[in-house]
């Protein structure tokens, strides 16, 4: 019985695969493959629709760098947030030397980025330097990086890489002067009415910078150290987002700022907003090349 059955199986299967053949015989007599000019045509559909796609994913990759970009600052203003809370209202010292560093932002809230340094730096930085100031202008996607000179601390001195900087207006010095400046004109709370006007922390070429109404924009964007000039606006003033920089204001708001709009913020209590380079001032100076046609807003 067992012999019949396997007789009749191989006598089905062998039916089958004739028709099997059967089939693909006839398939591939019909089969017809693809011309030269066919594959020219899709080609040149492909280039055309990569054409098409590259600048806006492009504008997808650039917006993605922009968001990032405002959650590191989002989450540096609860960092700041959660420092004044614990201390009065108040903000750290301010650095003032390599003996008094301890003031400074980036010793004095350590403990809150040392394991994540990435929200040090905006995405769309591309240039790191190994050495503190090894250059005059880093560009404007260049990062920062710490010298011993400046924070002799072992675990920021040249370990760490950064592309924000502090406000330097924003602390809470000891004091009538400090590094030459009247310490009248520092923010020295979290807790005040014009918090909204107020930078706090945001792109920059170096990780201090003290804005002053009469500076002038740097010749070239990241041109961070200038003869004549107050280490403070030209810091700020790089083009990283189509025009505009990333910034963290004392009342807890990020927004995109147009680097033209810069002068026109409270930088400190009596920072005149109607500088020579304000966009209130009607008599203000070309600006330059590089800057003349990003967006006033």
């Amino acid at each position: 019985m067992a012999l019949f059955y396997t007789g009749i199986s191989d006598t089905i299967n062998t039916r089958y695969k004739e028709k099997f053949y059967k089939i693909r015989e006839v398939f591939m007599k019909n089969k017809k493959g693809f011309t030269l000019i066919e594959l020219l045509v899709v080609i040149s559909i492909i280039a055309v629709l990569m054409s098409i796609m590259m600048p806006a994913l492009a504008k997808v990759r650039e917006q993605a760098k922009k968001t990032v970009c405002m959650t590191n600052l989002k989450q540096w203003g609860t960092i700041f947030a959660m420092y004044t809370n614990g201390n009065d209202n108040k903000f750290m010292q301010e650095w003032v030397s390599k003996e008094k560093y301890q003031g400074s932002w980036l010793y004095a809230l350590k403990s809150d980025y040392i394991n994540n340094p990435d929200i040090l730096l905006c995405p769309g930085t591309k240039r790191f330097e190994t050495a503190n100031a090894t250059s005059t202008n880093r560009g404007s996607f260049g990062a920062w990086t710490v010298s011993s000179s400046h924070i002799p601390d072992p675990d920021i001195a040249g370990k760490i890489q950064g592309s924000y900087s502090i406000n330097w207006w924003v602390a809470n010095p000891e004091g009538a002067m400090v590094s030459g400046f009247p310490t009248k004109n520092h923010w020295r709370r979290a807790d005040i009415s014009q918090a909204s006007e107020v930078p706090l922390f945001g792109d920059a070429a170096f990780w201090i910078a003290r804005a002053m109404p009469g500076d002038a924009p740097p010749a070239q964007p990241g041109q961070f150290y200038e003869s004549g000039n107050s280490l403070g606006m030209q810091r700020f003033c790089v083009d990283r987002h189509d025009g505009r920089i990333g910034m963290l204001f004392m009342d807890q708001t990020v927004r995109q700022v147009a680097l033209k709009r810069l002068w026109t913020y409270k930088w400190h209590r009596y920072f005149n907003t109607e500088g020579p380079w304000s966009s209130a001032n009607t008599t203000r100076p070309a600006w330059p090349d590089w800057m003349k046609n990003l967006p006033e807003n």
